[in-house]
């Protein structure tokens, strides 16, 4: 924007702004779908991450009744976005 002159006190000029809003009734149903889709992937992970703590546990316990050391083996798990 560029004037040629300074503007007159009180002036003013109006500029529509033209964006996608994220209050649409599509975008909530977008924030809800991908909303559920996470939580559904967070309950599969804690499943698992569970059932593969329960492996280890008895792995252990099966070692320490045949006398033997068993280390437990480290497992990184996939970050979920919140």
């Amino acid at each position: 924007m560029h004037f040629q002159k300074v503007p007159r006190l009180g002036s003013y000029m109006a500029v529509p702004l033209v964006y996608r809003s994220c209050l649409s009734d599509e975008a909530l149903e977008a924030l809800v779908a991908d909303s559920l889709a996470v939580q559904i992937q967070r309950d599969e992970q804690t499943k698992e991450i569970d059932a593969w703590n329960m492996d280890q546990h008895l792995k252990k316990e099966t070692a320490a009744a045949l006398g033997e050391l068993y280390e437990v083996e480290e497992k990184e798990w996939p970050e979920l976005p919140l």
